[in-house]
């Protein structure tokens, strides 16, 4: 499956629960603090400013920048299927000096669409959202690796089909089209020396 980058996020810290790091955009903490907004605005495109979640980096020397700061870079890869599908406004203004290539590859998830299978469908952790409250919960512990993804392309693909068989979403009624696909989670080499000091 050929990859391309989609978005990446920058995290203030790790989810953890019971001494299993996970990595999800649902339950890791973005940075909200002004001051480190400020300084990364030129070298991001945003989604939405204030938060540091679905950015686009403009500029690679931000990893060096942010090299020795208390943060994480993650970075999602997905084919070019789920790029029309869940497309961003600003997709094209990614450095074109960072390459995949360059990144460390920490695991997959599994997303329909823009809505992960951490909270609609099956997928090795899970989260119940009533409001504002969040149940975290294991499934199968077995199958995560130490940040809480899926390590395999054989796991991968069965949670792939094993979503695409037996999830049916329902809204008012009525039966949603899925599009189940897997998602490849990176991140930049200080980050991944960050990651493995937690362990």
């Amino acid at each position: 499956m050929k990859l391309d980058l989609h978005h990446f996020n920058i995290y203030k810290k790790l989810y953890e629960l019971d001494k299993q790091k996970i990595i999800s955009p649902y339950l890791c903490e973005d940075i909200d603090n002004p001051s480190f907004l400020e300084r990364i605005k030129s070298s991001v495109e945003f989604q939405e400013f204030g938060c540091t979640s679905n950015l686009i980096l403009k500029d690679k020397v931000l990893i060096e920048n942010l090299s020795m700061e208390d943060c994480y870079l993650i970075f999602t890869a997905t084919s070019k299927l789920y790029q029309e599908r869940v497309s961003l406004f600003y997709k094209d203004r990614w450095d074109k000096q960072l390459r995949l290539k360059d990144l460390y590859f920490l695991g997959w998830d599994i997303y329909n669409n823009q809505d992960g299978a951490i909270i609609e469908g099956i997928y090795p952790v899970s989260i119940d959202i009533d409001g504002f409250n969040k149940e975290v919960y294991f499934n199968n512990q077995c199958d995560m690796n130490q940040f809480g993804l899926i390590p395999t392309e054989a796991l991968r693909d069965w949670y792939l089909e094993k979503n695409k068989k037996e999830v049916k979403i329902i809204v008012n009624g009525k039966g949603v089209k899925t599009n189940w696909e897997a998602v490849a989670i990176y991140c930049d080499k200080y980050t991944f020396k960050k990651l493995n000091k937690l362990f």
